[in-house]
C-alpha cells in the first residue's frame, strides 16, 4: 500500500475518536436536559448528520465553537449584554490575567518602526529570563524562533513570547550597542503580572503613585481584578499614607474586569463595615 494511503488510514481513527468524544459529551448533555427541553436532543442528531453527510466535513472543534457562539448570540438578542464565549485562544490570556501569572520571558514591548516591529520598553525585572539573557530597554526583537516579527500584530507576538514553563525560544535581537544582530536562547519561566500600577516609573523601574504636580495626590491604576489585586491594594494604601499622600484617585479606565471577589475585597478596604457591596439577581429573584 502506498505511504500516503497508510498515513490517511492512521489519521482517520483520531478524527473519528474526537468526533465520538464530542458526540458522547453532547448526547449526555442532551439526555440530561431531555425532560426539560425535548429540542436539545436534535443537537446531537445534527452533529451526527453533519459528520455523516457533509461533503467537506468541518473540524469537530469548529462545530462545537459555532454551537457555543450561536447560543450566546441568542442571549445577546434577548438582552443579555454580559455573557461571552471565549475559545481556547482567548481564554488562555484571560486566565493568565486573572491568576496574574504566565509562562514567559519578562519583557514589555511596543510596536515601533515601519513596518511595525516589537521594541523592548520599560526596565527588565531582575531574575527574569530576559534579565539573565541581558536584554535591555530599546532592543529590537527581529525574530522569534526564526520567524520575522516585522508586520506581526501585538497579540501574535505576545502569543509567540508566552508558552509553557520550561520551554525554550530563540530571539534575534538588535541592540544599539551592537553592530550586528545576535541570537539569544531563553527558557520560559513563571512571570507575575502587576494588576495595580502607578502614574509613572522611577529610574529603577519602580512604580511611582504620587502625582508629579502634586505629591499629596496618588493615582492608582487598577488594570484588572486578579487573584492578588485586593491584597496588593491593601498593602499599597498604608505605604502611600506613610509617604505623605492625602488623597487617591482610583483609575479604572480600560479595566476589563476579572475576579468579583477581588473587586469586593477592594471595596471592603474603602467602605465602612457591614455595607452592602454586591447584590445578585437570579431567576428566582
Amino acid at each position: 500500500m502506498p505511504r500516503a494511503d497508510q498515513s490517511d488510514r492512521n489519521a482517520m481513527p483520531l478524527r473519528n475518536l474526537l468526533l465520538l468524544i464530542l458526540a458522547i459529551a453532547v448526547s449526555l448533555l442532551c439526555y440530561a436536559r431531555n425532560d426539560r427541553d425535548p429540542n436539545s436532543r436534535y443537537v446531537a442528531s445534527g452533529l451526527a448528520a453533519i459528520d455523516a453527510n457533509a461533503l467537506d466535513a468541518p473540524p469537530s472543534d469548529e462545530l462545537f465553537e459555532g454551537a457555543m457562539q450561536g447560543m450566546v448570540d441568542v442571549l445577546h438578542r434577548r438582552g443579555d449584554a454580559h455573557s461571552l464565549y471565549f475559545d481556547a485562544g482567548k481564554a488562555g490570556p484571560l486566565r493568565n490575567e486573572i491568576h496574574q501569572q504566565f509562562g514567559g520571558i519578562g519583557v514589555r514591548f511596543q510596536l515601533k518602526h515601519e513596518p511595525p516591529q516589537p521594541v523592548i520598553v520599560g526596565p527588565i525585572e531582575a531574575g527574569t529570563p530576559a534579565a539573565k539573557a541581558k536584554l535591555a530597554l530599546g532592543d529590537d526583537i527581529l525574530a522569534i524562533d526564526e520567524r520575522e516579527t516585522a508586520g506581526l500584530s501585538r497579540p501574535e507576538i505576545q502569543a509567540m513570547l508566552a508558552g509553557d514553563l520550561g520551554t525554550r525560544l530563540k530571539l534575534k535581537i538588535q541592540s544599539d550597542r551592537d553592530s550586528k544582530p545576535r541570537i539569544v536562547e531563553l527558557v520560559r519561566e513563571m512571570i507575575p503580572i502587576d494588576s495595580i500600577v502607578g502614574d509613572r516609573r522611577d529610574a529603577d523601574g519602580r512604580w511611582v503613585f504620587s502625582l508629579q504636580d502634586d505629591p499629596r495626590i496618588a493615582q492608582i491604576r487598577i488594570l484588572s481584578f486578579g487573584d492578588r489585586t485586593a491584597e496588593e491594594f491593601s498593602r499599597l494604601l498604608p505605604k502611600l499614607l506613610s509617604e505623605g499622600v492625602h488623597a487617591c484617585v482610583i483609575d479604572l479606565r480600560d479595566n476589563g474586569g476579572g475576579s468579583l471577589s477581588s473587586a469586593v475585597g477592594i471595596c471592603e478596604t474603602l467602605l465602612p463595615a457591614h455595607c452592602t457591596i454586591v447584590e445578585t439577581r437570579g431567576r428566582g429573584d
